[in-house]
């Protein structure tokens, strides 16, 4: 056996959840390990979808432009019948989500995948290890040791903590026992990814599930210059029999011209909806697919890994860095399951529809929706649930905070860009603080170091190591930070971008110390 390698956290896969996370701890100065059983990131697209608080998240990994040179924004999600007559249309607003980005994005994955790897190869915290398998776990009180195969010779990985982003059929949750909610949703589809024809950036510009019994059926542009289609899989029908190039060719010329296209790669998935029972067993944890798993019809599955990575890193880098009590790690199947339950139960909701194979039934279902006018068919994109734990619920905790801009000596640049990955505060006016609220509003800045001030009033900075000096100011054209500060004198948001609570600073200062030593809000 190599020598043992010794690191603050061990992350094992590095798919878009495990990369993000590895980039994130890197951030907040953790060293890591991340063991990938693949040599490359993996060639084909999965996802196709990214909402506007993902590539948020993204942009503090300091991906997301890349990213968003390979997605388009979707103008809506329509669900028609077999002869194309609109059951329900869900269409995003007009104008950039508060966070600065499109509400709802359709991409290419490998993108993301190359763009999160590179930006790993910058990170002097990270360590990468390739065609690396993961055969053996064990722990103690103080540490976590991996196991693994890697050339031929086993290599052990010692740490403090360790993540299993290593997918749906998570070797970690194996190896740690950890059982399976399933919440009986199995159904299997036909993937076809497809490149268009050159000059032609996307077919459209909105997802389509076509609710009919003979054969239900998604089309989805995948990014620019890329479609996907997907087809159920019907009783009786194999794998083999649908992926045949003939079959293929057959469901596709309902579609478009085959012989104009090339085909990128045909797959069967099985769609499930499934939950770790645990997401943590002593000093590890679970993430991604590998704690959760839902259907594709909400497009989440790859913004619930993200979130979770969002969620755990500045955990995680608080308790090593003695910042946190370690029992605020036991906040995260708490926090974050809730949500997930509540995406995974829509999308199940939108699979029975669109998966009826009954004709009757699916007449009976069109009769009843298509009676509605057409107005009430049509509706807002349904968005995330709001956070509902690890936050405080009556004082406005769990929306997303907004991105306004900040005017620097070179110009406006992003909150985030500036702030970077930690928590935040915003207050109205510094300067108009009493001395009884500048002292909490210190103390709460200084619970979670590197906490950045911000301010919606321009001030002229005075004297030395003043807050008003530390504050970054806002430039809030849209109102959207505003609206939410409202009467209120303070925001605190998490390092995640999920907003804690609003309100008073003393307030907010014993809720958020005690939150950071493992003290659950409610």
């Amino acid at each position: 056996m190599n020598k043992a390698i010794e690191t603050d956290v061990t992350i094992i896969g590095m798919g878009p959840t495990g990369a993000l996370l590895g980039i994130l701890l890197a951030q907040r100065n953790i060293k890591t390990v991340l063991v990938e059983r693949d040599a490359t990131a993996y060639s084909y697209p999965r996802a196709v979808q990214l909402d506007h608080e993902v590539l948020r998240l993204l942009n503090l990994a300091g991906v997301a432009e890349e990213v968003s040179a390979a997605s388009q924004p979707v103008s809506g999600y329509e669900f028609v019948s077999a002869e194309h007559e609109l059951l329900m249309g869900f269409y995003p607003k007009s104008d950039l989500a508060p966070t600065g980005y499109p509400w709802n994005n359709l991409f290419h994955q490998p993108a993301l995948e190359v763009a999160l790897r590179s930006k790993l190869n910058d990170c002097n915290d990270a360590i990468k290890l390739t065609s690396t398998r993961l055969h053996r776990l064990e722990q103690n009180a103080d540490r976590v040791s991996a196991f693994v195969e890697r050339a031929g010779k086993e290599q052990r990985i010692d740490s403090h903590y360790l993540v299993g982003c290593d997918g749906g059929r998570s070797t970690v949750r194996q190896l740690l026992n950890i059982g399976i909610d399933d919440l009986n949703f199995n159904e299997p589809w036909l993937v076809i990814d497809i490149l268009l024809p050159e000059g032609t950036a996307a077919l459209s510009d909105k997802g389509l599930q076509v609710c009919n019994p003979a054969r239900p059926t998604t089309s989805m542009p995948a990014g620019p210059g890329r479609h996907r289609w997907e087809f159920m899989l019907l009783p009786g029908e194999s794998e083999t029999q649908i992926c045949s190039k003939a079959s293929v060719r057959a469901l596709l010329a309902k579609w478009i011209d085959p012989e104009t296209i090339v085909i990128e790669r045909t797959a069967v998935y099985h769609f499930h909806a499934l939950f770790a029972e645990r997401w943590r067993h002593g000093r590890a944890f679970l993430a991604g697919d590998a704690a959760h798993q839902m259907p594709p019809f909400m497009g989440q599955g790859l913004c619930a890994g993200a979130r979770d990575a969002a969620n755990l890193a500045w955990k995680l880098a608080a308790v090593l860095h003695a910042q946190a009590m370690p029992s605020i790690l036991n906040t995260l199947q708490y926090e974050r399951e809730p949500q997930i339950r509540e995406i995974t139960a829509m999308a199940m909701a939108m699979g029975d529809l669109v998966c009826t194979l009954d004709l009757d039934q699916a007449l009976q279902r069109d009769k009843k929706i298509l009676a509605q006018p057409i107005e009430a068919r049509r509706t807002l994109v349904k968005g995330v649930a709001n956070v509902s734990t690890g936050i405080i619920k009556s004082h406005g905790g769990g929306v997303i905070l907004p991105e306004p801009y900040i005017n620097t000596d070179t110009g406006a640049a992003k909150l985030d860009k500036m702030a970077g990955y930690t928590a935040i505060v915003v207050v109205r006016s510094v300067s108009a603080l009493t001395s009884r609220e500048s002292v909490d509003l210190t103390t709460l800045l200084q619970a979670l170091p590197g906490t950045r001030l911000c301010t919606l009033t321009q001030e002229e900075r005075v004297g030395e190591s003043t807050l008003l000096n530390q504050a970054l100011p806002l430039e809030d054209a849209e109102g959207h930070m505003e609206a939410l500060l409202g009467v209120r004198c303070c925001i605190m948001a998490r390092p995640d971008r999920v907003v804690f609570a609003c309100g008073d600073i003393a307030f907010i200062n014993t809720q958020w110390r005690q939150y950071l030593t493992g003290h659950l809000a409610t």
